[in-house]
C-alpha cells in the first residue's frame, strides 16, 4: 500500500467469516509512506481506508502481469467534497490547523452513519434478496462503479485473482498519465 495523499490515510483490513485475522487489522499510513502486509494464499477479506480515493492493480507474486481474471479497480474519485451532508465527517478545530472548524475530512457509509438494520444489511435485511442499494449507496456507486457500495453489491465490484496475487494499493493515485 502506497499512500500519495497529502494527509496520513488509516486503512483497515477485515477478514472474511471462517478466515483467521491477519497479523494487523489496521493501521495508520503517513503521507508518502508504504507498507506491506502479508495474507496467506487462503485469506478472504476487505480492505477499506476513510478516504475512497484509492486503486488497486493486481500481479503475480513472481512479478508478472498474469494474474488471472483480475482488473484494476478502485475509485479515482475524491468523495469528501461531494459526500451528504448526513455521511460527512468534518475535521474539528484541534484536526486541522487549530483555529475554527475544518471542511470534510471523510464520508461514512450509511451503515456507520444511522447504524438501521437497512443500511447495514443485518436482521431482516441480512440477505441479498433484502438488502437492496439505497440512495446513500447510489451515490457511491455512480462516482465509483467498480468500488464495493453496500453489503450485497457483489455484481459489479467483487473480483477473484489467481492464487498467489499480490496488490499494488494506493491511494490519491495520480490521474494523469
Amino acid at each position: 500500500m502506497t499512500n500519495n495523499c497529502g494527509y496520513t490515510v488509516w486503512p483497515g483490513l477485515l477478514s472474511g467469516a471462517g478466515t483467521a485475522p491477519l497479523s494487523t487489522t489496521g493501521f495508520a499510513l503517513a503521507h508518502g509512506a508504504s507498507a506491506t502486509v502479508d495474507a496467506p494464499a487462503s485469506w478472504s477479506g476487505r480492505m477499506w481506508a476513510r478516504t475512497l480515493c484509492a486503486t488497486a492493480a493486481a500481479g503475480s507474486s513472481n512479478g508478472s502481469a498474469d494474474s488471472g481474471k483480475c482488473m484494476a479497480t478502485g475509485c479515482l474519485v475524491d468523495l469528501n467534497g461531494a459526500c451528504p451532508a448526513d455521511l460527512r465527517v468534518m475535521a474539528t478545530a484541534s484536526a486541522s490547523t487549530g483555529a475554527g472548524g475544518g471542511g470534510a475530512v471523510a464520508c461514512r457509509s450509511a451503515c456507520e452513519a444511522f447504524g438501521t438494520p437497512q443500511y447495514c444489511c443485518s436482521g431482516a435485511y441480512g440477505n441479498p434478496n433484502t438488502c437492496k442499494p439505497s440512495t446513500y449507496s447510489q451515490f457511491f456507486k455512480t462516482a465509483c462503479p467498480r468500488a464495493y457500495s453496500y453489503a450485497y453489491d457483489d455484481s459489479t465490484s467483487t473480483f477473484t485473482c489467481a492464487a498467489g496475487t499480490s496488490y499494488a494499493i494506493t491511494f490519491c493515485p495520480s490521474t494523469t498519465r
